[in-house]
């Protein structure tokens, strides 16, 4: 019984992933936006943290771009596409 609860204890944390990685790229397929904290609200604080590793997971495969308007502000995301046609419109004005 300890020995169990100490492998346990001692065994590292691999969080899937796939299923927010997915869920993401769909919100997005449907929407060029969304606020993460909007998405994540009904989760778990574990769920929200996992969710958070596939968010860093898709913006650096560069799927995603990533902003906050200040700390503790909402984190809005959008298609990395999205965010190289907003960089070029400005910088061409």
């Amino acid at each position: 019984m300890l020995g169990e609860i100490l492998t346990a204890i001692a065994t590292p944390f691999k969080p899937d992933l796939s299923l927010d990685l997915e869920r993401f790229r769909a919100l997005l397929a449907r929407r060029r936006l969304f606020d993460f904290d909007a998405e994540v609200r009904e989760l778990s604080r574990i769920e929200q943290a996992v969710a958070f590793l596939a968010l860093l997971e898709l913006r650096k495969s560069g799927e995603i771009a990533l902003s906050q308007a200040a700390p503790f502000a909402p984190i809005r995301v959008s298609s990395s596409d999205d965010e190289r046609t907003r960089t070029w419109t400005a910088r061409s004005a």
